[in-house]
């Protein structure tokens, strides 16, 4: 357990170095101080109201193609569905048409 206790002692030691190499105080721009040090929370504010106004725009245009893409989809489904249909009925014409050669053949 000596071995252990040396062992945490050192991943200790490895942590606290790495953290200490880091400031304490998180680092911010010029921008978002003031002259005396402190935080400019208005700056922050507009900032992140700015952020938030591009997202939101980012995000309809994301729905926006979004819902052209599914539209796409659906008129093309469609449209498979239509040619498939014409298939099949094209197949019962010609059953159709078949049956009726037969039954003119019967009547002569």
């Amino acid at each position: 357990s000596g071995n252990e206790r040396s062992g945490r002692s050192s991943r200790l030691g490895s942590v606290t170095s790495i953290t200490s190499d880091t400031p304490s105080t998180p680092t911010r721009t010029k921008s978002t101080s003031s002259e005396n040090g402190e935080l400019d929370y208005k700056k922050l504010w507009e900032e992140s109201q700015a952020e938030n106004e591009r997202l939101r725009d980012k995000l309809k245009r994301s729905d926006d193609q979004l819902k052209d893409t599914r539209s796409l989809l659906e008129k093309l489904q469609s449209n498979q569905n239509k040619s498939s249909l014409s298939e099949a009925e094209k197949r019962e014409r010609r059953a159709m048409e078949r049956k009726l050669s037969e039954m003119e053949e019967e009547l002569k």
